[in-house]
């Protein structure tokens, strides 16, 4: 009964290890992860570690929200962004709103995140 019962702590500590080592580096948006399964995100990692925290910048960062003029607002982590993708421009911040309430999402330009890509790659 010992040896059983030592056989499955065993391999319980060799199932723990193998879930710690298959963990993220770092800790990912709530947003990306409706986008990305977690095998998504490690094959990611493995590949291109700096994609990482690029997805984060995206999902969390890449756009303003602000207030209406009444003083109405949104809370920024409830935004998904990928809504609002297809307005995006170039070269220049795009506003556009974001409820009837009046708020307002300014989206980064794509230059602009390809600026912040390019900082957030050469960064440990």
């Amino acid at each position: 009964m010992k040896k059983i019962l030592l056989i499955l702590l065993s391999l319980f500590f060799i199932h723990l290890t193998g879930l710690a080592q298959s963990t993220l580096s770092i800790e990912m948006d709530k947003r990306v992860l409706k986008h990305y399964t977690s095998d998504d995100l490690k094959e990611i990692e493995l590949k291109m570690p700096s994609k990482l925290k690029a997805l984060n910048f995206y999902y969390s960062s890449s756009f303003i929200v602000y207030p209406s003029v009444t003083g109405a607002t949104v809370d920024p982590s409830t935004v998904d962004v990928t809504e609002y993708e297809h307005l995006r421009q170039e070269s220049k911040r795009v506003k556009t709103g974001l409820n009837r309430s009046g708020v307002t999402l300014e989206l980064l330009s794509r230059d602009e995140l390809k600026v912040k890509y390019n900082e957030l790659e050469n960064t440990k």
